[in-house]
């Protein structure tokens, strides 16, 4: 999924300006710029939803998409009963959720 998405947004080899500086960075810079791009896919965000979670909650630039954002939005979405709008409506509104542990704290 996430080449898919690589190619369908055109990011391959993006960097940000400070990473730029730094070629050993490169991966990790495309790393967020890709989970960013996923997460803003798969949630159908546009770029002001896409700003206000990363606002709301920085260190979801820093999660892996598979790792992370992924099995918890599965988990959200299976446990709440969510459609994709409404799961949409709760990570822009609380996007720290993605940081739960479900079957820890939810369950």
């Amino acid at each position: 999924m996430v080449e898919l998405s690589r190619n369908i947004i055109g990011i391959q080899g993006v960097r940000c300006e400070t990473c730029s500086k730094l070629p050993y960075s490169t991966s990790r810079c495309e790393r967020r710029t890709v989970a960013r791009a996923v997460l803003q896919e798969r949630l159908l965000l546009d770029n002001e939803q896409l700003r206000k979670v990363v606002v709301a909650w920085p260190p979801v630039i820093g999660l892996s998409f598979e790792s992370n954002i992924a099995p918890s939005l599965a988990a959200l979405q299976e446990r709440l009963s969510l459609n994709d709008e409404q799961l949409r409506k709760v990570v822009v509104k609380l996007p720290s959720v993605l940081s739960l542990s479900f079957e820890s704290n939810i369950c």
